[in-house]
């Protein structure tokens, strides 16, 4: 029920998801509660485009106002955006990389809510509200308040909207670009649905990476129900609405004229045959005709909205429902009584003008459909035309061996393709094709390769003790549990060192074989025995994350001191160890560690950093898609060219080059239970420990 009342909301959107500069986006959805069908929550979000993936950002937040505000207990508008705001707030600093305020102040965001003429919205970073209205264009944002990141929305701006009033939520481009003298022009002139394409006209030559978002909100009602309302636009904190009341500030508003008063009309007595006569007869009837029409359509209408308040009212007693009978009942019959009291031929030509404008009204309607599926027919083939060019870019990419701008080109490729909208089963299959086309493309561009059935080159079953780590000691491969160290040749294992600790690390270095206990202790192998070798960590409660040998010197990660230490070796013991590397910023999060001369350490947030001589050194890899899990582990070694990735979270064995490069990615069904790695690259094969089972992968080199 809307009293005779609509409310209009379009949105203008321009965004170019490879050459933009910003992300964008627009969400305008409907409320499913019943106690607030009328309610509607409207987003505009501009997230500044970054190396992270920002776009998995955007709808984060965006799908986290819209459960906030779908799961919202509150009843009023008000109540329901503060409760949005308040579980924003929460949120943003989490995504914040490193809690950043500065990837905080780049945040622009509005959130609003609409119900029956009333906007309420708060704002966060640049972001525009303006009200047309008086033929005037009128700022309606809080000024912007200094970056609070316990409390980012801090206020709350409401209105009333009278009829013919417009309300533009944009982003601050749109100024910019298009006089304000334009926008009221526009916004004011036509309906939101027209001032949306002209404003896409006056845009349609800006630069492609400026984009813009926006939203035009606009009252209107039907002429015989209008009344006179101010529309006040208030600022409240947004935690505590009520203790600010006091503090609102009436903005502007549209005075609606009163409506012409009708002429009292004098019809003479005498009849006259002449043409004036019969001109002024057929305009007689026409104006009963008309005023019949337009009273049986008003008392109707409040006829239908006394019914629909009854049934959905909860506050309507059960006289209050007979009342509503009463008076519907009355109104019936006063229509009834008027329409009998015409003559023959003015009932008649009333029901013939009825028939008419049933018949209009159904031509506009399917005209109106007709043109929204055209527009939506043109925006899927603009859609499609977009891919197409997107596309080439991805072949020139390829043709100058380009694989990261190829891969992040089809990314957006797919994202678009994602958010098109087919009208049919025809374009239904041409997504579909074009979907399966970019997949493909996406996995060549990224190496990857799906193995179904891996090569099984032992099952270790028969041990009965978890297994932590393999190695390769020449051609050999070593394998350390719970319960002591085992040789695997031709698919058998075979007890090498009874140790009866747990080995987590297996460590090779010029031929020798070195084991590391999760206590801490280090092991050489001998023959067919561990000999320990003399090693003194660095601090009694020292927590070993990862281990390497290079040369005769140990690396040690220590990820809960946030340090790495160097251990001098030599034939009999390590020399007191010494801090090599303090970097708790990296540290604090690492994982894993690899050593080739170069120091390489992954975090828990998938990424991977390197380091020379105790200093960062730049490392622009080709970053995974999906990124690297947080239990990644990592081998490589001086003579290799490549790094080696173990990802159980994303069950894939992945090879990267010293450059950057991604040469090799590998899946499988069989990659549950991923453990550890080990490389022979003589033999150029991968040995992969998962359970206990061991899977042997052939690699190009």
């Amino acid at each position: 029920m809307n009293d005779g009342k609509e409310i209009q909301i379009e949105k203008l959107f321009i965004f170019d998801p490879v050459y933009g500069r910003t992300i964008n986006d627009i969400v305008i959805t409907q409320s499913h509660a019943r106690d607030r069908e009328f309610q509607k929550l409207i987003v505009l979000i501009e997230l500044p485009k970054m190396k992270l993936d920002q776009r998995a950002t955007l709808d984060t937040i965006v799908q986290h106002a819209v459960k906030a505000f779908d799961s919202s207990r509150h009843f009023t508008p008000e109540q329901v955006l503060e409760s949005i705001l308040e579980s924003l707030n929460l949120l943003l600093p989490e995504l914040a990389p490193k809690r950043s305020t500065d990837w905080l102040a780049s945040l622009n965001i509005l959130v609003a809510i609409s119900e029956r003429g009333q906007v309420h919205f708060s704002q966060l970073g640049d972001m525009q509200a303006l009200l047309a209205q008086d033929n005037a264009m009128t700022p309606v944002t809080e000024p912007t308040a200094p970056l609070n990141p316990l409390k980012l929305f801090s206020h709350i701006t409401s209105g009333l909207l009278d009829p013919g009033n417009t309300l533009v939520l944009s982003t601050s481009r749109l100024l910019e670009y298009v006089s304000e003298e334009k926008v009221k022009r526009i916004v004011t002139q036509y309906p939101p649905i027209v001032a949306i394409g002209e404003l896409e006209k006056l845009l349609a030559e800006v630069p492609s990476y400026i984009g813009f978002a926006a939203v035009v909100i606009k009252f209107t009602t039907d002429r015989d129900d209008l009344t006179s309302r101010p529309i006040t636009v208030a600022s409240v904190p947004a935690t505590s609405r009520s203790a600010h009341d006091d503090d609102i500030q009436p903005q502007p508003a549209l005075a609606h004229q009163p409506e012409r008063a009708r002429r009292k009309r004098q019809y003479g007595q005498r009849r006259s045959f002449s043409a004036i006569g019969i001109l002024r007869i057929v305009l007689h009837q026409l104006r009963i005709l008309g005023e019949l029409f337009f009273s049986g359509v008003r008392m109707t209408v409040k006829m239908i909205v006394r019914v629909v308040r009854a049934i959905f009212s909860a506050t309507v007693r059960q006289d209050e429902e007979r009342t509503v009978v009463d008076s519907t009942m009355r109104t019936f019959k006063t229509f009834n009584e008027r329409f009998r009291t015409l003559p023959r031929i003015s009932r008649g030509t009333l029901i013939i003008l009825v028939g008419i404008i049933f018949i209009m009204l159904h031509v506009l309607i399917f005209k109106n459909q007709d043109q929204q599926t055209k527009r939506a027919d043109d925006v899927f083939n603009e859609t499609l035309r977009a891919v197409a060019t997107f596309r080439k870019s991805v072949d020139n990419a390829v043709i100058y061996n380009d694989e990261r701008s190829a891969d992040r080109i089809l990314m957006q490729i797919q994202q678009l393709l994602q958010s098109a909208a087919p009208l049919n089963k025809e374009q239904e299959d041409q997504l579909a094709q074009y979907l399966d086309e970019t997949e493909r493309d996406l996995n060549k561009v990224r190496h990857i390769n799906s193995i179904a059935e891996p090569f099984v080159y032992a099952d270790l079953t028969t041990l009965n003790a978890p297994l932590n780590t393999i190695a390769f000691a020449g051609n050999a491969l070593v394998v350390g549990s719970n319960h002591g160290i085992y040789r695997v040749e031709n698919g058998q294992p075979s007890l090498l060192a009874n140790i009866d600790v747990t080995i987590v690390s297996l460590l090779v270095s010029d031929g020798t074989t070195y084991a590391l206990t999760a206590a801490g202790e280090l092991y050489r192998l001998s023959g067919s025995s561990a000999v320990t070798f003399g090693f003194t960590r660095h601090t009694d409660n020292a927590a070993i994350t990862d281990a390497v040998i290079y040369g005769r010197n140990l690396y040690v990660l220590d990820s809960t001191r946030g340090a790495l230490f160097k251990y001098n070796g030599s034939n009999q013991s390590m020399g007191a160890g010494s801090v090599w590397l303090d970097d708790p910023e990296v540290l604090k999060n690492a994982t894993r560690l690899a050593v080739d001369g170069n120091v390489y350490i992954t975090t828990n947030e998938g990424s991977i950093h390197k380091f020379f001589r105790g200093s960062r050194d730049p490392f622009d890899y080709h970053e995974f898609n999906p990124p690297l899990g947080a239990r990644t582990r990592m081998y490589t070694s001086q003579k290799s060219n490549l790094i080696y990735l173990l990802d159980p979270d994303n069950r894939r064995v992945a090879l990267l080059d010293k450059q950057g490069l991604i040469k090799d990615q590998f899946t499988s069904p069989k990659f549950d239970d991923l453990i550890s790695l080990a490389a022979n690259e003589s033999e150029h094969t991968i040995a992969v420990l998962n359970g206990h089972t061991i899977y042997v992968l052939a690699i190009n080199q």
